[in-house]
């Protein structure tokens, strides 16, 4: 059995997006570079071509990786969310005494983590 990944609805979504962007336009630019590449002529010393090969290689794991995220994502329903606990799904504020100012915080899953945007992981 896979692994299950916790997301938001809002993360799911942004993951959907990101899967859409590598599969249409990422996959169209790697194309046209490619065969950009190629008219340069001798592949076995072209390195732009060999290049633009690795970045399409790159861009198929990538997604792969995405389609295996969505296809095992769990949303969290945030309606059921224990609010007297701090667990996946809460909103946390911390007084930082040293900046002197209040810092807000969402725990979410761990691929869904990003601390500059205020959402750290629950692991």
């Amino acid at each position: 059995m896979a692994d299950e990944f916790i997301f938001s609805q809002a993360g799911r979504d942004k993951l959907e997006q990101k899967l859409k962007e590598y599969e249409t336009v990422k996959r169209r630019e790697l194309i046209a570079r490619i065969a950009e590449a190629r008219e340069y002529g001798d592949l076995s010393e072209n390195a732009e071509y060999d290049e633009a090969r690795n970045e399409q290689a790159k861009n198929e794991t990538r997604i792969k990786e995405l389609e295996e995220l969505l296809e095992n994502a769990v949303i969290l329903d945030e309606n059921s969310v224990d609010t007297s606990v701090v667990s996946l799904g809460s909103t946390v504020k911390i007084l930082h005494m040293g900046m002197g100012k209040e810092l807000v915080y969402d725990l979410v899953g761990s691929n869904e983590s990003n601390p500059a945007e205020g959402k750290i992981s629950d692991q």
